[in-house]
């Protein structure tokens, strides 16, 4: 090993240029590899990560919309088999004070199993968490650490499109590979501007909903006894109702909704991309290294004089060239972590380059 490491030093230093432009060549081809392989991995693992969620499915119907009346929420869990939770909500920008400036804020009108579901911890509480007692509040723990700092904010107030708000809890921020992005939870009734449906004599308030059935719960029994509740309002009586398991709904761009969707066609565009520039430095990497190789045919023939043979030969120049790939790799990281805001920029969403150190599949 000490000897292969020898030869291979050696002929780094004889050759230093080649060498410097077979290295930072394939570098740099790769770091924009790692970029888009890290953003493409992230993409397909959104909303995976949540511990139950082999569980949790949107209610939609079949014309791709996934809007419900509020009145349905009671019934479902009381009526159907098998659900276990169910959680109805819409997306609400609200503005809130920080300092002497106002911010707009994200935060979801929904009931108190919203916080089961998608398994936030309760990280501060003051009493009983319960969003269906009016202008109650919980917030996660970045907007408590923007408003507040360290401390716990529980039993003070927020002031949000100016109504005050009492702050019951303090829950975790969603996954940062989730579909939600919300500063805050405030009750289905205190939602703002929420989407209704009226034809004169009646209104419905319609919102959005999920369910977390049992284990053992046959999906498509629950959409069908939902189907049968629906038709009882006007608006729904003809539509089927689906269950759309929770981790696909990211890709799902053509259902209306108010959560965090991906561009499908651009990560189609970019897996091609990123396997087009790995073909392509593949190729000069080998031309390059080829190209080294003739100018060594002459050590090559005094080794084999000297009674070297083919294996020993083989395995210097294997051995050469997954030192270079590995240094090429190395180097790859670092100009990838450098370069990744700008990628950031571009696609419109953080690029953390550092998590190819604790997932392997980005390695591989």
């Amino acid at each position: 090993m000490y000897r292969l490491l020898k030869i291979f030093t050696r002929s780094l230093l004889i050759r230093k240029v080649l060498s410097a432009i077979t290295i930072g060549g394939f570098a740099i081809s790769m770091s924009v590899i790692v970029i888009l392989t890290v953003f493409i991995v992230e993409e397909r693992n959104v909303n995976r990560s949540y511990p139950n969620v082999d569980n949790i499915y949107r209610l939609k119907m079949d014309n791709n919309s996934a809007q419900l009346p509020q009145d349905l929420l009671p019934t479902l869990k009381n009526e159907v088999p098998g659900i276990q939770k169910v959680c109805f909500y819409s997306s609400n920008g609200a503005l809130y004070s920080l300092g002497k400036e106002k911010k707009l804020g994200n935060f979801i009108a929904t009931n108190n199993e919203f916080i089961d579901i998608f398994s936030h911890k309760v990280l501060s509480y003051n009493g009983d968490i319960n969003l269906d007692i009016k202008n109650q509040i919980v917030i996660t723990e970045s907007f408590r650490n923007k408003l507040f700092g360290a401390e716990n904010p529980t039993g003070q107030v927020v002031e949000l499109n100016g109504e005050v708000f009492n702050i019951s809890a303090v829950i975790s921020d969603p996954p940062k590979n989730s579909s939600f992005e919300f500063d805050g939870l405030i009750g289905i009734n205190d939602a703002f501007g929420r989407s209704t449906w009226s034809n004169g004599k009646v209104t419905y308030n319609q919102l959005y909903a999920f369910v977390e059935l049992n284990n053992k719960t046959n999906e498509s029994s629950v959409a069908g006894s939902i189907s049968k509740l629906l038709c009882t309002y006007e608006p729904w009586k003809d539509r089927k109702l689906l269950l759309q398991p929770f981790d696909e709904i990211y890709f799902d761009t053509d259902t209306r909704s108010d959560l965090k969707m991906a561009n499908r066609n651009l990560i189609t565009l970019l897996s091609w991309v990123a396997l087009i520039i790995l073909v392509m430095s593949i190729f000069n990497f080998v031309s390059l290294s080829v190209s080294t190789n003739i100018d060594r045919i002459d050590e090559i023939g005094i080794k084999k004089t000297m009674g070297a043979n083919k294996s020993s030969i083989f395995i210097q120049h294997i051995f050469e060239s997954m030192l270079v790939c590995m240094f090429a790799f190395i180097l790859a990281i670092a100009i990838a972590i450098f370069i990744s805001p700008i990628f950031s920029e571009i696609v419109g969403k953080h690029i953390d380059v550092r998590t190819i150190f604790t997932n392997p599949t980005i390695i591989v």
